[in-house]
C-alpha cells in the first residue's frame, strides 16, 4: 500500500514538473520569436528625425507618456495611470534618460519592444502597450522614431510598477497571450488599392493604432476580429468610445472629407467637438500633413460597417414598419444635438415630426464619388388610427410621399415620436 501511494505521488510530482517546465518554456519572452522568425531590419541609412517626429505624432506617444503636470510633450517621464478591470497600469518613462527611461536601449531592443512586446530587463509587456498595432510598422520607421525620442530631453525618475489583480499580476503569463494574439505580420502593400489607401492603412493600423481604442475587448483583453473599429466601453470605465466603422451606428454618413476635417479640426459633420482623449489625439493628427490625414480618411471610409450602437442608443430599425420607442426609452441618454432635438414634451404635442436625414451629394453632375452630405430634416405626420396603432405619413413639403403603420407602445394613449423611420428610396 505504501509503495502504491509513493508511486502515485511520484507520478503527480512528475506531471507537475512537466507542466511547470512547459509553462516556463511557452511563457519565455524568447519563445515567440523562435516560433515566428525574424522580421525586416533597419537599413544602414542615417535616421530621419523628421519622419521620426511624424511617427511620434501619429502614435500619440505624448498623450500617454508625457510627464504628468508639465505641459510639455517633449518631457516623456510618464506617470499617467490607466485604471482598468485588470488593475491599474502606470505609463512608463520613455525619455532618453539612460537609467530611468529608454536611453540605454539599442535600436534592436526598441524594435523588439515595439513589435514583439518584450521589454529589456522586464520581459513580456502587457498589451495595454499597443504593440499588437506597432508590430505593423517597418524597421526603418521604428529606427527613426527611436532616434527622435533619443533627441528629446532626458527625464529622471522611475514610474511605479503596475498594480494589477491576480493572475494578471504574473507578467510571465503574458507570454501565453503573445503566442495567442500577436501574429507578428507586417502590412504588405495591397496592389489592388491606391498608394493613398495603402498609406492610410499603414497609419491607421500601425502608428496611430486606432483599433486599440475604438474596439471592444474579449475576456482575455484581445480585440475580436469581427468587431474591429466598432467602439466599446472606455477601459477606464468613464463612458463609451464610439464606433468608427462604416455603419449607420458608426460614421457611415461621414464623407472622406468629413473624416479628414475631423482629424484636423476635431469637429464632426454636425458640429460636435471632440472630447476626452480624442481631443488630445486631434491635437496630434492636426499636425500631420494634409495628405496623411486624407489618406487615413480614405482608409477609414473603406472599412466594413459593424452594427454597434453607442451606449444608451437603440438599435437601428431596418424594417418597413416604423417602431415606437418604449416609454422608458423615449429618449435614450442625454442628447448632444441640443440645437436639433426638441424636448419630449414638445414632441408629444406636434402633429408633424422632423427626422434628421443625411443625403450624399457630388460636386460634379456625373460624379460617381461622394464629396459630402447634406444634413436635412424630413417630416412625419402622426395621427390616431384604428386597432390601437398610429398612422405615419412621410411628407415632402405638404405632399404625402408614403404612408406607414406605426406600432404604439402598450399603455400609450397617443402616438408618440417614431423611432428610426426608414423612408422608401426616392
Amino acid at each position: 500500500m505504501a509503495t502504491r501511494k509513493s508511486r502515485s505521488l511520484l507520478i503527480v510530482g512528475l506531471i507537475a514538473l512537466v507542466g511547470l517546465a512547459l509553462f516556463l518554456v511557452l511563457t519565455a519572452p524568447s519563445t515567440w520569436r523562435l516560433l515566428n522568425g525574424p522580421r525586416d531590419l533597419p537599413d544602414a541609412g542615417v535616421p530621419d528625425l523628421v519622419n521620426g517626429r511624424t511617427q511620434f505624432i501619429a502614435g500619440d506617444c505624448a498623450t500617454c507618456h508625457a510627464s504628468v503636470g508639465k505641459g510639455d510633450e517633449t518631457l516623456l517621464g510618464g506617470g499617467r495611470s490607466l485604471d482598468t478591470a485588470f488593475g491599474e497600469f502606470h505609463m512608463p518613462n520613455i525619455s532618453s534618460h539612460p537609467m530611468d527611461g529608454i536611453g540605454g536601449y539599442t535600436v534592436e531592443q526598441f524594435i523588439m519592444a515595439m513589435r514583439e512586446g518584450v521589454i529589456p530587463g522586464k520581459g513580456n509587456a502587457y498589451p495595454a502597450f499597443p504593440y499588437t498595432s506597432y508590430q505593423r510598422m517597418t524597421a526603418n520607421d521604428l529606427r527613426d522614431l527611436f532616434a527622435y525620442i533619443q533627441s528629446l530631453p532626458p527625464v529622471a525618475g522611475k514610474v511605479p510598477d503596475h498594480d494589477l489583480k491576480f493572475p494578471f499580476s504574473m507578467r510571465r503569463g503574458v507570454g501565453l497571450w503573445r503566442l495567442a494574439f500577436l501574429d507578428g505580420k507586417p502590412l504588405p502593400e495591397d496592389l489592388t488599392q491606391t498608394a493613398q489607401w495603402n498609406r492610410g492603412r499603414y497609419l491607421v493600423e500601425g502608428s496611430a493604432h486606432c483599433v486599440e481604442c475604438h474596439s471592444p475587448r474579449n475576456a482575455m483583453g484581445a480585440v475580436p476580429f469581427a468587431k474591429r473599429f466598432s467602439g466599446g466601453p472606455n477601459p477606464e470605465g468613464t463612458g463609451h468610445i464610439p464606433n468608427i466603422s462604416q455603419d449607420e451606428t458608426g460614421i457611415g454618413y461621414w464623407s472622406v472629407n468629413d473624416i479628414a476635417r475631423y482629424l484636423e479640426e476635431g469637429v464632426n459633420p454636425i458640429g460636435i467637438k471632440a472630447g476626452g482623449d480624442m481631443k488630445e489625439v486631434v491635437v496630434n493628427t492636426a499636425r500631420l500633413s494634409e495628405s496623411d490625414r486624407l489618406a487615413m480618411a480614405v482608409y477609414l471610409k473603406s472599412l466594413p460597417g459593424v452594427e454597434a450602437p453607442n451606449a444608451g442608443a437603440p438599435r437601428p430599425n431596418r424594417t418597413e414598419e416604423v417602431v415606437m420607442l418604449a416609454a422608458g426609452q423615449a429618449h435614450a441618454g442625454p442628447s448632444r444635438l441640443a440645437s436639433l432635438a426638441a424636448s419630449p414634451d414638445m414632441l408629444g404635442k406636434q402633429d408633424v415630426l422632423y427626422v434628421v436625414s443625411p443625403t450624399p451629394f457630388t460636386l460634379e453632375a456625373n460624379g460617381t464619388g461622394e464629396d459630402g452630405k447634406l444634413l436635412g430634416a424630413r417630416g412625419w405626420r402622426c395621427s390616431s388610427a384604428k386597432q390601437g396603432g398610429c398612422r405615419c405619413v412621410w411628407m415632402a413639403g405638404s405632399r404625402t410621399v408614403r404612408k406607414a403603420r406605426c406600432t404604439r407602445s402598450r399603455g400609450s394613449g397617443s402616438c408618440r415620436p417614431c423611432c428610426h423611420p426608414r423612408p422608401s428610396p426616392r
